[in-house]
This record gives C-alpha cells, structure tokens and sequence, in this order.
C-alpha cells in the first residue's frame, strides 16, 4: 500500500490518499507528527496506525470540542462529525467512546432539555424536538415530566394578553393559531380559553 497524495483540506486539517484504501482524514498536527510523505510504502499495521493516531484522535477531539459547548444527543455528535468530514464508522466509534466515558447519555439529554428547554412549549412540541436530535423518549423504561399543556397554554395567553378583558375575536383567532403551531392540541386551547373567559 502506497501513499499517493497528501493535501489540505483546510487550514486544520490534511487529506492522506492511499493507492488501495479510502483516504483519511486528519488534524495537520497529528499528520505532520507521523511524518508521512507521497509515495511511502506501509504495511497494514502502519495504515492501522495512520487510521488510529490520525483519524480517531482527531475526531475524539472534535467530539469533545462539541460538547463542551453544549450537551448534545448520540444523532448530534454523529452527524456533525460526518459533516466534518469523518466517515460513520469513525463518528460511531467515537460516539461509542464518548458513552464509555458517561460524556453522552441521551436518557440525561432528554431529561435536561424537557427541565431547561420545554417551558413554554407543549408536550407535542418537547417530543418533536427530542425526535429531531435523534431520541424517543418512549423507548426509555421511564415516567417522565412533561409539562402539563393546560397550564402552559394558560401561563402563555397570560403573558400575550397581559391581563387584558377586551379580547377582539382578530387577536384570539391569532392567538388559536399560533398555539395549534407550537402543537397545543385544539379541545385544550379552548378549554383554556373558556377558563380565562374568552
């Protein structure tokens, strides 16, 4: 197996193009430290290295760059670092490594994104938004706290009308609407709407 092209692919990272195998990707440190040159002869242990050191160093780091910004799903970090660049073996493995290490836990991810995030939003809402970043809380073997939607459907006409009583039909037709968007289901916004009198 031969090396047949080492480029840049950005201003951290460097392609390594083999003659038999897929190309790698790498942070240029890690590429520069291994000291690999166009038309170098490897064995499989030295691809087997190139592919460790290089590849998976890179996308553990990326990984953990990611998190500490913000907590993320399993889905997340995996399709990031396929946008990255990284192949799906390669997020899975590091996916796999971050859940070894308690950094991912998608069972802790939906509990603090219903906690932190789910104010103001209905149930329907809360578990579209968990489906998106790649979790079903149903698969979970667990109770879990959703927001009851009457209160929070209560809590913000509340808030939109400010106490206000002289309600034109226009603003309570808006009102409608944009709570049926945010997935508050019709019998309770007007079960709601008949306990604040509109």
């Amino acid at each position: 197996m031969k090396i047949i092209k080492i480029g840049k692919t950005t201003d951290k990272k460097t392609e390594i193009c083999f003659d038999d195998r897929p190309s790698v990707i790498a942070r240029r440190r890690d590429a520069a430290a291994m000291k690999l040159f166009v038309g170098q002869e490897l064995t499989e242990e030295a691809w087997q290295e190139i592919y460790r050191e290089g590849v998976l160093s890179g996308a553990k780091a990326r990984a953990l760059d990611l998190i500490k910004v913000r907590d993320r799903s399993e889905r997340e970090i995996g399709e990031r670092l396929i946008r990255d660049g990284y192949e799906g073996e390669v997020a899975k493995e590091v996916t796999d490594w971050l859940k070894d290490c308690h950094y991912l836990d998608d069972e802790q991810f939906a509990d603090d994104y219903i906690r932190w995030r789910g104010e103001g939003k209905s149930r329907r809402e809360i578990v579209y938004k968990l489906r998106q970043k790649g979790i079903d809380i149903s698969c979970f073997d667990r109770e879990w706290e959703l927001p009851d939607d009457r209160a929070t459907i209560r809590q913000l006409l509340e808030k939109r009308f400010s106490g206000r009583e002289d309600i034109d039909e226009k603003e309570r037709n808006r009102a409608i609407a944009w709570l049926a968007r945010k997935g508050f289901a019709p019998s309770d916004i007007f079960a709601v709407l008949r306990e604040l009198g509109n």
